[in-house]
This record gives C-alpha cells, structure tokens and sequence, in this order.
C-alpha cells in the first residue's frame, strides 16, 4: 500500500483510466513520475529502502517501454480545459516573476493584490491568452473566442478581487484618494 507522504507507489500507475480518456496534464504526470523512478534506477544503491525504485533491469526495462507508450499517448491526449470551455496548458519552471516580466512582451500585467516575486498574472488581449505564475507552476490559457475570453476575465475578477491601490494619498478633510490602474481586458468585461 503507498505511503501517504510519499508520491511513489510500490505498483505503477495503470496507463489509461478505464472510465475515461486521460488529458495532456494528466499524462505528463505520470510521465514525470515515471522519469522520477527511472531516475532513481540509476542511484538504486543509494535509495534501497526507497519504494518504487526498480531493483533489476527487467523492471528497468518495463519502465522504459512503459515510458515510450506514455509518451505516444501525450501526442494524441485531449487538452485540457477548464469549466469556461478554455483550453489549459500547465508545466512547472523554477524562476520568478520579475523574469516573465521581461520576457512576455505582448503580455500586460494583471495586477492582485497578491503580487509578488513568487506569484503573478498576465494578460494578452490580442491572442486572448491569461498566463498565471505561481511558485514555479505555469498555466497558460488560451481562449477560442471573445465571448470565452471575456467570461475568464469576469472570473479572474471575482477570484482577486478588485485591483489594488498602487498609490494613495491622504486628502485636507482627512480622507484619502485611491488610485487604481486600469486591468488589461477591462473594457471586455464592461461591455458584456
């Protein structure tokens, strides 16, 4: 039986589900667990009490083949897509945020109040596309339509709430003024 704490079962996973067709992000997990325990092959003598490591190189072999038809079903797989019918592409990339601020150049950021060196949201209006950052894990989602885009600009509103003040400044009478800079894709979501 696995351990909880532990992502590696003695037996391997099955490859496809028998109720349903596995996704893209799916199956690049279990190719990345497979990798893991491939890996582990190689250091075995280190890692013996490790559960799942292969101990011959039969079972080494049966991970490899196993890996070859993983990796022919990823080619075919169905993306996947999320409850506003868009489609969600995820893959992990140690770095920060500061580094896809440079390099996303049609992106606009998207500003939270979350915002960090760990943590970031960014916009791309023209090819409808939301890219979230969040502590090495990438989501990209791209949108078919307008109307689909709009919907997930309404939802990323309701999940971080309204934008927060980049500046403020304290007023005669004592209250204060907030300023606020404009969401890329604002004006979508006013107009629908």
């Amino acid at each position: 039986m696995p351990s909880i704490h532990n992502s590696f079962s003695s037996k391997p996973k099955r490859l496809c589900s028998r109720s349903r067709r596995l996704n893209k992000t799916e199956l690049q997990g279990l190719i990345d667990d497979l990798l893991a325990r491939q890996e582990l092959y190689r250091r075995r003598a280190d890692y013996p009490w490790f559960p799942g490591v292969p101990n011959t190189r039969l079972s080494y072999a049966r991970g490899q083949r196993r890996l070859r038809h993983l990796k022919r079903a990823l080619k075919s797989a169905p993306r996947e897509t999320n409850q506003r019918g868009n489609e969600v592409e995820r893959w992990f990339r140690p770095s920060s945020s500061f580094t896809f601020d440079a390099t996303l150049r049609e992106y606009q950021r998207y500003s939270t109040d979350q915002d960090a060196e760990w943590f970031g949201v960014w916009v791309n209006v023209i090819q409808r596309k939301v890219f979230t950052y969040a502590e090495g894990d990438c989501i990209l989602v791209s949108c078919p339509t307008a109307f689909c885009f709009a919907a997930e600009l309404a939802h990323m509103e309701l999940f971080y709430g309204p934008a927060p003040a980049f500046m403020r400044t304290l007023n005669g009478d004592g209250s204060y003024s907030r300023y606020v800079e404009t969401r890329p894709g604002s004006e979508l979501n006013q107009t629908s």
